[in-house]
């Protein structure tokens, strides 16, 4: 339908720049190490430190589900952004390193996101077929950075000329913020279910009228527990 291919193409747009941004940190890991003086025995430790960051994606996660799934996959993109353009101007190690955690908790929060609208709206008979095709898509974008290493990789402190085009994907990005609906096909669907029962009902109206975080407690701790929120 036109709904899906609207999400599909905006999902699979955020993948494409997120692997860009994903595979520069390898490429350009000698320059790094060059620019910011980095001895060779704390490049392990660098790298182990900015992973940890796609732990993040629980906290966005929870945080979709109580902010609003749209709200954030937009504001993960825009905050991933930013930092990743800021990377480009830092001096110091610790900076780039800050930098590049906090910048991996959004990336992979987008990441996660975008799973749950593809799965949430595309049909069981073609969704293996969508999913394969936003891989796809979303893998060329390290390709790209790929080529453009290639091209501009000679330059001295040439990392900070990759690091700066993250913020094309925010021009390109803007215009897809209406073609993502706020509530998936399969969120609507189960809270249509729920609402059949009064009882269910009452309890997502109580729980609507929270502050968002205390919602936001209420979501890990039903998460956690594995019993509804209220």
């Amino acid at each position: 339908t036109h709904r899906q291919w609207a999400v599909v193409s905006a999902v699979t747009a955020g993948g494409f720049f997120s692997h860009f941004d994903d595979d520069l940190l390898p490429l350009c890991l000698r320059q790094l190490q060059q620019s910011l003086e980095i001895p060779e025995e704390r490049i392990g430790l660098m790298l182990s430190v900015i992973a940890t960051g796609k732990a993040g994606a629980a906290f966005t996660s929870v945080l979709a589900d109580v902010l609003g799934r749209r709200y954030v996959f937009f504001a993960s993109i825009v905050i991933f952004s930013s930092l990743s353009v800021l990377t480009a101007f830092q001096r110091s190690v610790t900076a780039f390193v800050v930098m590049q955690l906090v910048a991996r908790i959004f990336l992979s929060g987008k990441d996660s996101m975008a799973n749950v609208y593809l799965v949430e709206e595309t049909d069981a008979q073609c969704r293996g077929w969508v999913m394969g095709t936003y891989t796809s898509v979303a893998v060329t974008g390290g390709g790209v950075a790929c080529v453009l290493f290639g091209a501009i990789g000679g330059i001295p402190d040439g990392w900070r000329y990759l690091y700066a085009l993250a913020a094309l994907q925010l021009v390109f990005l803007a215009p897809l913020w209406r073609l993502l609906p706020e509530r998936t096909r399969g969120a609507a669907q189960d809270a249509d279910h729920d609402a059949s029962a009064s009882s269910s009902g009452l309890k997502e109206d109580a729980l609507r009228r929270l502050s968002w975080q205390r919602r936001f407690v209420a979501a890990v701790r039903s998460g956690i527990l594995g019993r509804p929120p209220l």
